[in-house]
């Protein structure tokens, strides 16, 4: 349940994910009204550092069962899931022990698949460059990144597998950022912060976030009746002009 709701006019795609208000506590008021049902977080978790916390949180005896962590982990992949099993799951250890040894361990499991779901008549599916684009950011941040996407751009254009681009492209980088370990996990907001912050959030009473996300959707539309309107004005995000200005 993403807890940032997207708004279909009004605002284009980047502004839908900065404008409107992050409400966590609507997802964990679900929890409290449905509780035969498991829900997952999505929206704002950048860590997991913050998965942790919230996975432990609890608001007024409602807890979620899982977390989602959407652009964090594809723009900064090494540096939010390294150390995933440590932070998360309780591991002793992390089985990420380099980006060498995870990129190795990938081009094997990319080339086992690679065709796979190929239809005949139609393209190679999935093809060498489809299996190559959650690598990318694989080294934000480190020396040689941006020589080794343009050398991937190059490389992609006749590589056969993902073994093959990665053996051709990896001289970009140095042993010691290769072999590197993972470092600590990006803090985001500190878990203890993280859970003082939720135990904060009043939960909505039952049905209240319901009446409100109508309210707001009939303002939105011209639907509905002017008081109505005016009510679902704190709710509502800024017109894309006013956000602009």
């Amino acid at each position: 349940m993403h807890a940032r709701k997207a708004f279909l006019q009004g605002l284009n795609p980047h502004q839908n994910r900065t404008v409107p208000p992050l409400r966590h506590q609507w997802v964990f008021a679900l929890r409290r009204d449905f509780p035969h049902l498991s829900f997952s977080l999505n929206g704002g978790v950048q860590s997991c550092t913050e998965v942790s916390a919230i996975l432990e949180s609890t608001i007024q005896g409602n807890k979620v069962e899982g977390i989602m962590v959407g652009r964090a982990a594809y723009h900064y992949p090494w540096q939010v899931l390294a150390v995933a099993d440590t932070a998360v799951f309780g591991a002793a250890e992390d089985p990420a022990k380099s980006r060498r040894q995870v990129l190795r361990d990938y081009a094997k499991y990319a080339d086992s698949i690679q065709g796979r779901f190929t239809v005949e008549g139609h393209k190679q599916n999935p093809n060498t460059r489809s299996l190559t684009i959650p690598l990318l950011n694989m080294f934000h941040g480190e020396a040689g990144n941006r020589a080794w996407k343009q050398s991937v751009d190059k490389v992609l254009r006749e590589a056969q597998s993902v073994s093959e681009l990665l053996d051709k492209t990896l001289n970009c980088f140095s042993d010691e950022v290769l072999d590197a370990p993972p470092s600590p996990p990006p803090q985001g907001m500190p878990a203890a912060e993280w859970l003082e912050t939720l135990q904060e959030l009043p939960l909505p009473a039952t049905g209240e976030y319901d009446s409100s996300v109508r309210s707001v959707d009939d303002a939105a539309d011209g639907n509905g009746s002017a008081s109505e309107a005016n009510g679902a004005a704190e709710h509502a995000p800024p017109s894309a002009d006013a956000v602009r200005s």
